[in-house]
Formats: C-alpha cells, structure tokens, sequence
C-alpha cells in the first residue's frame, strides 16, 4: 500500500493502520521523521514506490511536479496487476489513453478516481467503455464526481464550521481560514 502522507494521506494512513498493511510514502515535503510519527515506511525514490506498491493512493496537489504523475511513464513503472485510487487532482491521472491502455493490457488491474483532468467530461473510449459497461472494464474502474468526502455527517460539519466561523468573526472580530487574494 502507498500515499503520500500529507494531511489527507496521514488520514488513509491511519485509517489502514489497524489492517496490517505495509505503508509506503513518498513525499518530499514532509521533515526527516514524519514517516515515524505517522507509521508509515518513507520511500526516497516515487519510482521505487511505484514498483513495489499493490494499491497507490493519491494525495498531492496539482504542481508543476505533479501533473501528469500517473501519465502514461507513472502507469507504467507501476508494479504490474497494480491499482490506482485518486482522490486529490484530476491533473495527477490525465492521461486517458495511457490510462485506457494500461487497463485493457491488464497492467493496471483497477482504478478508482474520484476526480478527472477534464470536468465535466469530453468524449473517450475509456469513458464510453465505462459508461456502456463493457466486459473487458467489468468491476475495474470506479468514477465519482469528485464528492467522495459526502456523506449526512460531513454535511453537518460543514455546517457547524460555517456557523462557528461567523460566531468568531462577529464575536472576536477575526476571520479565520481567511485566503489571501
């Protein structure tokens, strides 16, 4: 199992934990020792990663180091029968072809994106494969809407958030979780 281990990564970390499985991470971002305080194996190289890892999971921004990342060069340093979920930018996995060959040579045994480069999206054969639930694709690539995060609890919790905002704004005179322009 791979991810990266930034703020949502550290989240699947722990939520895998308790299973067994053997964690790797790459993220460069993260100081010398945060692989300890998380539990999970840092690996130094993301194409070494990418060789041992069963399942990789995505949890990074699109940057210019990013984008592209699962491209067709990514798929293809993954370790064969290998399966990809993407929960972060669709920016990460944009390359449909690359993404719809690696699926039909068996490469890629499965993935699960949550997010696509292009929303809503264009005319592809890996696309229309999906939508027509062709055999060959049957059970191995998931899409949603990039709404994974929903669920009756969430929505309560956005919107106590919103109103514990307001409270602080209008009682201390601060707004937090301001973004600068």
């Amino acid at each position: 199992m791979s991810s990266a281990s930034g703020g949502s990564g550290t989240a699947v970390v722990n939520r895998l934990k308790p299973f067994g499985f053997r964690i790797l991470g790459y993220d460069p971002g993260q100081p010398p020792g945060h692989e300890k305080a998380v539990g999970y194996e840092r690996s130094d190289r993301l194409d070494k990663l990418l060789a041992q890892s069963d399942v990789v999971t995505l949890h990074c921004p699109a940057t210019e180091e990013t984008r592209g990342i699962m491209g067709a060069d990514g798929l293809a340093r993954l370790k064969p029968g290998a399966l990809v979920v993407n929960t972060a930018r669709g920016e990460l996995l944009d390359d449909l072809d690359a993404l719809e060959a690696s699926l039909r040579s068996g490469h890629l045994a499965a993935a699960a994106i949550d997010t696509l480069a292009q929303e809503p999206p264009g005319d592809h054969s890996l696309l229309t494969a999906w939508r027509k639930r062709e055999g060959w694709l049957a059970g191995r690539l998931v899409i949603t809407p990039h709404n994974a995060f929903y669920s009756d609890h969430a929505a309560v919790e956005m919107r106590s958030n919103a109103a514990q905002t307001v409270r602080i704004l209008l009682d201390e005179g601060r707004l937090r979780n301001k973004v600068a322009a």
